[in-house]
């Protein structure tokens, strides 16, 4: 080896402490050079967007408050204004629930970014936490950040919810400027060594969040110009539609009566039938997944896959850092001669994993 400090130490007479002390030695440095190659932090300050973006989140939900009349709490006082808006309404129309679905996905995003990115303050302006019995105020604040983070999500909803030309509008230009800033993060990075291998590793990770916020972009216009064409005049509905659960129901309440002779008029093969059709799955004519279990898989998927990617990238990390130490048991091995002076003469290095 050409590092001075390895040769210090075999020229100390010590070969077996200055074998650990080497390998110690390298491993450290192996890491250090995976990391420096490995981080990449974005220019683009995320959780800074998230902060401005709430400006525009509250003025939506000023707007959204006062399109609404309360019924109960004080009706008279400012002619019932504002109101009380409703983010979600699932229960009126079932032709949302793709769109509720995708605002979910980027849910999920937002809380990743909250809980494992930068977004504690204390960080940033204060330079002391709490701590003794005081702790807990730490674990609140945090709790409180999130709550106060996730209003941005509110126009994204409300828009959904609203369906008005204002509210698609104002909606199709807020969900424009987060996907920009979304894929601009993913464009602008700082990283010591970037590759195109890692710049694909890294937007593999913000795949399905980039997707739901193109999926809303494109729908949110659409469903605009359905409006101001006058296509879907009417797309709030006022009334309930067919729901499939609530006729299922309402079936198993109904007194079905069937006749001996009927039952005794089948045949063995369709007994057959009917216990084959009792223990295979069927989709029933109307049947519809409710909005509530799509967006539940939607955001539960994500989080999931973001989990997997942080375990493979942390394996993927540790196969790296033994395949380096192989390479330098190997260069040892030769060094001492273990391996004999023919072996050493046709030693050849071992090709990286990764």
């Amino acid at each position: 080896s050409d590092d001075p400090e390895v040769q210090q130490m075999w020229a100390s007479g010590e070969p077996m402490n200055g074998l650990w002390d080497m390998i110690r030695i390298q491993l450290q440095l192996q890491r250090t050079k995976l990391n420096a190659t490995d981080i990449c932090t974005d220019k683009i300050n995320i959780i800074l967007v998230y902060e401005y973006a709430l400006v525009p989140a509250v003025i939506m939900l000023i707007m959204a408050c006062c399109s609404m009349r309360r019924k109960r709490f004080l009706p008279d006082f400012l002619s019932g204004r504002p109101g009380l808006a409703h983010p979600m309404n699932i229960l009126e129309d079932r032709s949302f629930r793709f769109s509720y679905a995708l605002a979910f996905g980027i849910a999920a995003q937002l809380c990743h970014d909250l809980l494992f990115g930068d977004s504690d303050l204390y960080k940033r302006y204060i330079t002391s936490r709490p701590e003794g019995q005081f702790k807990f105020l730490h674990v609140l604040y945090r709790i409180s950040e999130i709550c106060l983070y996730c209003v941005i999500m509110y126009p994204i909803f409300i828009t959904i919810t609203k369906r008005n030309i204002l509210f698609f509008g104002m909606g199709t230009i807020y969900m424009w400027g987060l996907t920009i800033m979304s894929i601009l993060r993913l464009a602008w990075l700082d990283c010591a060594a970037l590759t195109l291998e890692s710049h694909i590793i890294i937007m593999i990770k913000f795949l399905p969040s980039i997707g739901c916020m193109l999926g809303l972009s494109a729908i949110f216009p659409y469903r605009m110009v359905q409006l101001i064409l006058g296509k879907n005049a009417s797309m709030r509905v006022t009334r309930l539609e067919y729901v499939y659960q609530v006729e299922y129901v309402r079936d198993l309440f109904i007194n079905k009566t069937d006749s001996r002779d009927s039952a005794q008029s089948n045949s063995v093969r369709e007994k057959l039938k009917q216990a084959l059709r009792a223990i295979s799955y069927q989709r029933r004519i109307g049947f519809r997944y409710s909005p509530r279990i799509i967006c539940t898989y939607t955001a539960v998927g994500i989080v999931i896959y973001m989990v997997l990617y942080g375990i493979i990238k942390e394996v993927s990390y540790w196969i790296k850092l033994l395949t380096d130490i192989l390479d330098l048991l190997e260069g040892i091995i030769r060094a001492i001669g273990i391996g004999g002076e023919s072996n050493a003469a046709g030693f050849e290095p071992r090709q990286n994993l990764y």
